[in-house]
């Protein structure tokens, strides 16, 4: 909530062309692609931006290689092209990837077993999260710029047109109307439908469950590269270098609670045991992993013998209410690598029933920070000299700002340097500034949507009691919260990565780090 302690955040007396219910990927750039061509949107998600599936992929834009055993050629031609124009249109955050096959050479410390080795690039993404906010902002070209898009907000009930929506933060309730109704809740979609009057049943849900470890051994022997193998039950594995440490994934388990969902300990025995065939001298130890985290893939609802079997491909089902006020487009499938295909898909369908043209393209259509990023050493020398001119700041601090943010370093820098800030005391590599913009600009409701999603800093591994009070204290100063709130957070953050994450922190000791009065040091 805003300093001023007046409410914002949700819609009052309107009206919209769309409603987009589901704030992952998939409804993100339905969202982006109909504002862009001046159709009003609202979009509500009812926790975090990116919070849920959608923040707990393999960190690949892949063009789908396995998808050729199940004879799904035109999803890895759809997802070849897409994951080629995600490295043009959005190279801040997505970069080619060396992937290794091996086929049972002596490489590195491979089991003696293994003959030979094939490679090939594929794609990974650093910060996913990173550039979901990039496509919500990426409105700026439409006709008028009247869309909404609002997390920690619940579409909870629908009569006809009108349909109630409420903040999850504050309960407060407004009503809006629209006439077309887009489901992009993914493993939610047939409990969303039933809740707005409609019933499904589309979808079925896997869960694939991921875990990072810091073991210098393993990172030095990937050498930059992805390790894609098969295990003996037929599950295709990976391991690649995420940062400084390295990520392993995943697993394939049907799921009928996606609320439930959870990284298990047979599912990390699973993992670490997986990579013995491939890399049996390397031990990975319990301690060596610094993060874990699950998600529900939104699949189609269709019998197959194993899971892998299941399509990976995504499709649309449009569905009219019983009294014809309001069509519905529930959104099935779908992956990060081809989000942008399936958008353009929705939007034409909903732009074909508006009666409406297509006025923008996003094709060749640059992200965020990926717009004019300088592609060659050269180039990326010379803007980064630019921004030690222009802003005052060293090489290195210059260059991780391009890393972090693309070109779009420049808003940031322009905030952070208009004012005095300093490092954070735990994350030296942030300043309080910068965390203050991202969450002033980029709807910033709680401590882990920082830590989670404006930044990588959950999945490299880098929380702590001190960094989460030192962030938490951020967070508060630039919302103004109260000792209650502040401690509500924290409680919050600390069961969900607990639960969610295996990180165990001490509650009653991140209570007493925390300095509840907040000086002035924090006051933006």
């Amino acid at each position: 909530m805003p300093k001023d302690g007046k409410q914002t955040r949700l819609p009052h007396d309107q009206s919209f062309d769309v409603v987009i219910v589901g704030g992952g990927i998939n409804g993100i750039s339905v969202y982006r692609e109909l504002s862009l061509q001046g159709v009003k949107v609202l979009l509500v998600e009812k926790e975090d931006f990116c919070s849920k599936a959608s923040g707990a992929l393999s960190r690949m834009i892949h063009g789908g290689l396995r998808y050729l055993e199940n004879g799904e050629f035109a999803l890895v031609k759809e997802s070849l092209t897409e994951r080629n124009r995600l490295l043009v249109n959005a190279p801040h955050y997505v970069q080619p990837l060396v992937t290794t096959i091996p086929i049972f050479s002596r490489w590195p410390q491979f089991d003696p077993s293994v003959q030979c080795s094939a490679d090939y690039y594929d794609a990974w993404i650093s910060a996913p999260e990173r550039l979901a906010i990039e496509l919500l902002q990426d409105t700026k070209d439409g006709k008028h710029n009247e869309s909404m898009a609002c997390n920690y907000t619940e579409l909870v009930a629908r009569n006809g047109t009108s349909l109630s929506v409420r903040d999850t933060l504050t309960g407060e309730t407004v009503n809006v109307t629209a006439g077309k109704l887009v489901n992009a809740t993914g493993a939610w979609i047939d409990k969303t439908n039933v809740r707005m009057g409609l019933k499904s049943d589309y979808l079925q849900g896997t869960k694939g469950s991921h875990i990072i470890v810091k073991h210098s051994d393993l990172f030095a022997q990937l050498k930059g590269h992805m390790v894609f193998y098969e295990n003996p039950e037929g599950r295709v594995c990976i391991l690649f270098p995420y940062y400084d440490k390295v990520l392993i994934g995943s697993t394939d388990i049907p799921i009928t609670d996606p609320d439930s969902v959870t990284c298990t300990e047979d599912e990390i025995t699973y993992m670490i045991d997986s990579l013995k065939a491939i890399f049996p001298s390397l031990v990975i130890h319990r301690e060596d992993i610094v993060y874990q985290f699950s998600g529900v893939r939104p699949l189609p609802s269709v019998k197959t013998s194993t899971t892998g079997q299941i399509p990976r491909s995504h499709s649309l089902k449009v569905d009219d209410s019983e009294d014809g006020s309001v069509r519905t487009y529930s959104l099935i499938g779908g992956k990060w690598t081809t989000f942008r295909a399936f958008g353009e898909e929705v939007a034409d369908q909903i732009l074909a029933d508006l009666q409406q043209e297509r006025q923008i393209s996003t094709v060749n259509r640059a992200i965020g920070g990926g717009l004019n990023f300088p592609q060659t050493k050269r180039e990326r020398q010379a803007f980064i000299q630019d921004l030690q001119v222009t802003f005052g700041i060293n090489e290195a601090s210059a260059s991780l700002m391009l890393q972090r943010y693309g070109t779009g370093c420049m808003a940031v820098l322009r905030f952070t340097t208009k004012s005095d800030d300093a490092v954070l005391t735990h994350l030296p590599d942030y300043t309080q500034r910068e965390l203050a913009y991202l969450i002033e600009q980029e709807s910033v409701c709680k401590t882990l949507d920082v830590l989670q999603r404006r930044t990588s800093i959950a999945i490299q591994g880098r929380i702590n009691q001190a960094v989460l009070v030192e962030v938490t204290q951020v967070v508060a100063a630039t919302l103004g919260w109260n000792d209650t709130q502040i401690k509500h957070d924290l409680s919050e953050s600390c069961q969900i990565l607990r639960e969610h994450h295996g990180l165990e922190l001490n509650l009653e000791q991140v209570e007493k780090l925390i300095d509840v009065t907040l000086s002035d040091t924090y006051a933006y």
